[in-house]
């Protein structure tokens, strides 16, 4: 609607010529039309392409498509530093932030490794531990997508059902730990 990329005056034999242009962020995917002209006699005020002095004007299909999802990177930081009680449930630990970065084609996660370092009796403390996935939002919710019972040093979460589609930019997964009531 009324885009002008670029011209060129004084062109006194055919050639080609080219010109680039960025495709909107706000594009919806798929095929789009988009017309070209040239026009001779009208290179200081473009306006209207329905009005050509000199010149031609051609209409194309574009296909706008996005590009594939890739892994930024991930953080991991304590969900919470209030105290964990012996007899807690859904004690929050870590929140995980898996970082993405293009729309098309997004990411399916269906495993995350964790360990129980730092816990001096993990097997005998931590009688569950469960993966939550809270998509964009950075507030925790209880949504469990996988859980390990009894947990000790090193563990996966994984067979989520279904694998978790990724969002473009912060998607955000919480481990939490239930404490055994005669946990020290």
């Amino acid at each position: 609607a009324n885009e002008f990329f670029g011209f060129e005056s004084n062109v006194g034999t055919p050639a080609t010529r080219t010109w680039g242009f960025l495709v909107p962020m706000t594009a919806v995917p798929g095929n789009t039309r988009m017309r070209v002209y040239v026009d001779d006699d009208n290179y200081a005020s473009p306006g209207d392409p329905c009005v050509v002095a000199f010149g031609e004007m051609e209409d194309y299909t574009l296909c706008v498509e996005y590009a594939d999802m890739v892994y930024t990177s991930s953080t991991t930081t304590q969900a919470s530093t209030a105290g964990v009680y012996p007899g807690a449930f859904t004690q929050q630990i870590l929140r995980v932030a898996v970082v993405t970065t293009n729309p098309g084609n997004p990411i399916s996660l269906d495993s995350i490794a964790f360990t129980t370092g730092g816990s001096s009796a993990a097997y005998a403390d931590i009688t569950n531990a469960t993966l939550h996935y809270t998509g964009t939002s950075s507030s925790f919710a209880s949504n469990p997508i996988a859980s390990k019972a009894s947990p000790d040093g090193s563990f996966n979460m994984t067979g989520f059902s279904p694998p978790q589609t990724l969002a473009e930019g912060a998607n955000y997964f919480w481990l939490t730990y239930d404490i055994a009531a005669n946990a020290v």
